[in-house]
């Protein structure tokens, strides 16, 4: 009975995933694409069209013809049975015509592991809603509508006092009212919305239902059931005519320690923070991510967390982590959007600040040109009983800042009348009743064009500027050579390709013409393919030219500017690299290194570009004027400085690439013998591990392995000075130990009490790195260890040049602490109860501070130290590295088991950034002087 109904349901409005029937299954883990080639070999129509009415079968063939369709999966849930499973088949049964619709959902609750999750979306639209071009798509409109209780069933519920932290059921479940139902339908489809996030919403049965019955059926729909006991899920609506491919994520199993109620790691989101990563076919590189929440309402939550502002503060801290998490997945320049209800006033409350700071999102309302007025931004408003009514902004889409020059419009949509007049905001709860939602809609339109980028030379900017300054200039190489496939060229056409792909997976732009033949096209290509792989390394630029060669690809670069004519467009080359790659190809590969290597001699006072010229029997010729100026005493510089002349990869990346040395082939051999002692086999097994993730890069890097602490618990941006970066293998060679170090404890659930299964694993790798460097040599002398005198002028030397250097910096963030404690602002009350001793900590370090520099200016530059100077010196030290070490109280774990170990900041207050921060700054004095020195010191002075 339940195969045949299955089988009987359309299957283009519901994929429907069983443990054993899975035929191929790709995709990034917690999410799956179905092939659908591979899908059609498992369930050919054939097979299927006699169990099937004659009517339903051709229903098969576009999904079965259709390509990858990419479609989440949400981690297996426990399975849900009895009254509770039956409730959407028993909605379905009710009403059976539209029943049918809703059955395969209503059936992913009665089998382990199943999954029901979005419609596939995909260039595979019936005839009756053909699939729209890129090119005609001029605007994108998103909206974001909380639609309060789009519910098949519902019911109230209150909090339990019996189970904190949990709801419970008081009445009878009740539909929807039709009218509403119509009225938010029409709201969608007036405005002709594209893409729309909801909130509240109760299972996929609901909005397909709501789909089918008031949005004729326009939309694909996508939902994963998220961690709400009411079951109000974040939800998605996707035209079925985008050209899109849509990728469906969760992230609703993020954990935390609570504060409040203490206890080991709990879910962290009150329903999800889910997503779409939304890609055009054929690209890899995102379109655009759009986020969906509808972060924790501001009901008190038991334990002390008045307004849930701490759990809420939680969660939004945790969203910007992820969208981090993103931008380092595809690329920091990925557009990024965040929809949904807010559940606090968005532009205002201190606790969303880490979306705009530390994810650098706006309020789409703010990118607007036109900004709305305040009171156009009010999405909520909130009637309480014998209490003032609330007006406030609760709902937004905020965008990220590449995405705030394409927002054309953005608007808090106002609910009309039946005569088409627009209702005022609701001034008391009758008049909101009448409104389908106690939300008003927000919606925002983008400029597309401004989105995917140029997809014709009308859309192409004259020249982006953002491209012109010195650090971008000096990782932009411009490619030049034929865009011809001739024959005698194919060699250097195949090695454009190859150094071409090897810059950008290197951090370097590559620049050309946006030609698809030959030289260039050739650079091109691989450009956009590694560009385009994650992680994202550097940018496919292109640079056209009026009137066009008729061979050029917009669509996977990033077109920065248009020149009318092919000297022109070398001089604008010219403004936005300082590196060029010349190819042979025919006259014009003549003109263009003439044209760059003169520009070259004849510069001014403008720094030398690097120009390469690859082909020593094709430009030959050039190397031989340019000796003979030189012989003549016609140029200044020796041609080797103006350009060279090669003709292989290796030579041309010389100049770009560091050398990397071989792998330490027998590493992993000496890694096993040295671990033989080690009784802990898991430990032995993890340690192995890291050594292959450690050779795993072409460039085993030692700095790399002893940073590998540092990047694990504070990220490997910590290890980047200002001026200073970490080489792309370094890098990827960090993130691939990092993984296995995550496999051990994950970072996002590492405290203080995990860190020794760490720091024991990191402690066994580290030494084994220096054991095989010191293999079969002799045991080193020891040097002799420095005299008293000797270790008074290295400790004196040290403090000195610490004052000089960041002493400033070292007052200022005191300073900035001291501030905090005369007004902490909204923090949690564990938090404020304890400003008194963070402020007691502060001045005495400051104190301290005060004394140590006071000591170290009455030290003589010059000559022998006294006995005595050294005494007062060291003394003064070390009550400054003690007052600094008991700082570290302010931002330990709050929740420590043991109360006289816990920190002065709440976790909750640490984790949404409520605190200055930077205590580390304050151990600077201690690791400024040379410890060798302070030991003898310490035992000279006893």
């Amino acid at each position: 009975m339940l195969a045949a109904l299955v089988l009987a349901s359309p299957l283009n409005a519901q994929v429907v995933s069983l443990k054993t029937s899975v035929p191929t299954l790709t995709g990034a883990p917690g999410v799956v694409s179905f092939s659908a080639p591979a899908l059609s070999a498992g369930l050919s129509a054939p097979a299927l069209a006699p169990g099937l009415a004659p009517s339903l079968a051709p229903s098969l063939v576009p999904v079965l013809a259709a390509p990858a369709v990419p479609v989440a999966v949400r981690p297996a849930p426990a399975p849900v049975r009895g009254a509770r499973a039956m409730e959407p088949l028993r909605s379905a049964v009710k009403t059976f015509g539209e029943g049918l619709r809703a059955i395969p959902a209503a059936l992913t609750g009665l089998f382990d592991g199943a999954a029901a999750v979005g419609e596939p979306v995909g260039p595979a639209a019936s005839a009756a809603s053909p699939v729209r071009s890129l090119e005609s798509i001029k605007e994108l409109k998103m909206g974001s509508y909380n639609v309060l209780n789009l519910f098949e069933n519902v019911g109230k519920h209150v909090p339990d006092p019996e189970n904190p932290g949990k709801l419970k059921k008081i009445s009878d479940a009740r539909p929807k009212e039709d009218r509403s139902l119509r009225e938010q339908g029409q709201v969608i489809l007036e405005n002709d919305l594209d893409i729309v996030t909801l909130e509240e919403v109760e299972n996929i049965a609901a909005l397909r239902d709501f789909n089918e019955r008031f949005l004729d059926g326009k939309y694909s729909v996508h939902l994963i059931e998220g961690n709400d006991e009411r079951g109000i899920d974040v939800a998605f609506l996707v035209k079925k005519d985008l050209p899109f491919l849509v990728e469906h994520r969760s992230h609703k199993d993020e954990t935390w320690v609570d504060p409040v109620l203490g206890g080991g790691p709990r879910t962290l989101f009150s329903r999800d923070l889910t997503s779409l990563v939304v890609r055009v076919p054929g690209k890899a590189q995102p379109l655009f991510v759009l986020f969906g929440t509808h972060y924790k309402s501001k009901r008190d939550r038991d334990g002390g967390d008045p307004g849930s502002s701490i759990l809420r503060g939680a969660q939004v801290q945790r969203s910007a982590e992820i969208i981090a998490r993103y931008r380092a997945e595809f690329g920091a320049d990925t557009p990024i959007m965040l929809a949904g209800d807010f559940n606090g006033e968005v532009g205002k409350d201190a606790e969303f600040r880490p979306l705009f700071e530390a994810a650098g999102l706006v309020d789409s309302f703010d990118a607007s040109p036109n900004p709305p007025s305040e009171k156009d931004r009010i999405t909520h408003t909130f009637h309480p009983q014998g209490a003032p009514a609330h007006f406030g902004q609760m709902d937004a889409v905020l965008v990220s800042k590449a995405l705030r020059g394409a927002v054309r419009k953005a608007e808090a949509y106002r609910y009309k009348n039946e005569d088409g007049s627009v209702r005022a905001i609701p001034a008391t709860y009758a008049e909101r009743s009448r409104n389908p939602s106690d939300h008003f809609p927000v919606i925002v339109t983008l400029d597309f064009a401004a989105l995917r980028g140029p997809a014709s030379f009308a859309e192409i900017p004259e020249f982006d500027e953002r491209y012109t300054g010195p650090e971008s200039r000096a990782r932009t190489v411009t490619i030049l050579g034929s865009s011809k496939s001739v024959d005698p060229i194919k060699e250097q056409v195949a090695l454009s390709g190859e150094v071409s792909g090897a810059l950008i997976r290197h951090g370097y732009n590559v620049l050309t013409g946006a030609g698809n033949a030959g030289v260039m096209g050739a650079a091109y290509a691989a450009a956009a393919e590694n560009a385009n792989a994650a992680p994202r390394r550097g940018e496919n630029l292109v640079l056209a030219v009026r009137p066009g060669w008729g061979d050029e690809n917009l669509s996977d670069a990033r077109a920065i500017g248009i020149a009318d004519s092919e000297p022109r467009r070398v001089e604008a080359f010219a403004k936005v690299s300082d590196n060029f790659l010349i190819f042979p190809g025919s006259a014009g590969s003549i003109q263009e290194a003439a044209i760059l290597v003169a520009m070259n001699a004849y510069r001014g006072k403008a720094p030398l570009k690097r120009i390469i010229l690859v082909g020593r029997d094709f430009f030959g010729g050039i190397s031989q004027q340019y000796q003979r100026l030189f012989a003549d005493g016609l140029l200044k510089e020796a041609p080797e400085a103006l350009f060279t002349v090669v003709d292989t990869a290796e030579e041309i990346l010389a100049g770009f690439l560091p050398a990397a040395p071989k792998p330490d082939a027998e590493l992993e051999a000496f890694a096993a013998e040295h671990l033989k002692g080690e009784k802990d086999a898991v430990l032995r097994e993890r340690a192995m591990a890291l050594v292959r993730a450690y050779l795993s890069a072409p460039k085993p890097r030692r700095e790399a392995a002893y940073a590998l602490s540092t990047a694990y618990y504070d990220g490997v941006e910590s290890l980047e000075r200002p001026g200073a970066k970490l080489e792309p293998e370094t890098k990827r060679q960090l993130e691939a130990m990092l993984a296995v170090l995550d496999s051990v404890v994950p970072r996002a659930k590492a405290r203080r009490y995990q860190e020794p299964e760490i720091n024991r694993l990191v402690n066994a790798f580290e030494p084994l790195l220096g054991a095989f460097d010191r293999r079969g040599l002799p045991p080193e002398t020891p040097p002799a260890p420095p005299t008293p005198s000797q270790s008074a002028r290295l400790f004196a030397d040290g403090a000195r040049n610490w004052l000089a250097s960041s002493g400033a910096a070292f007052d200022a963030k005191n300073a900035e602490w001291a501030r905090w404690t005369e007004n902490p602002g909204p923090v949690s009350a564990y938090t404020a109860g304890n400003v008194r001793p963070i402020r007691s900590l502060i001045d005495r370090l400051q104190v301290a501070k005060l004394v140590f520099a006071a000591e170290a200016a009455a030290v003589p530059a010059n000559g022998e130290l006294s006995p005595e100077t050294v005494r007062r010196l060291y003394n003064a030290w070390d009550r400054l590295r003690e007052a600094a070490n008991d700082t570290l109280r302010i931002l330990g774990d709050s929740s420590h088991p043991d109360p006289s170990q816990r920190g002065l900041v709440s976790n909750a207050d640490q984790n949404t950034g409520r605190t200055p921060g930077g205590l580390e700054l304050f151990l600077a004095p201690g690791r400024a002087v040379d410890w060798d020195a302070a030991r003898v010191l310490n035992e000279a002075l006893r």
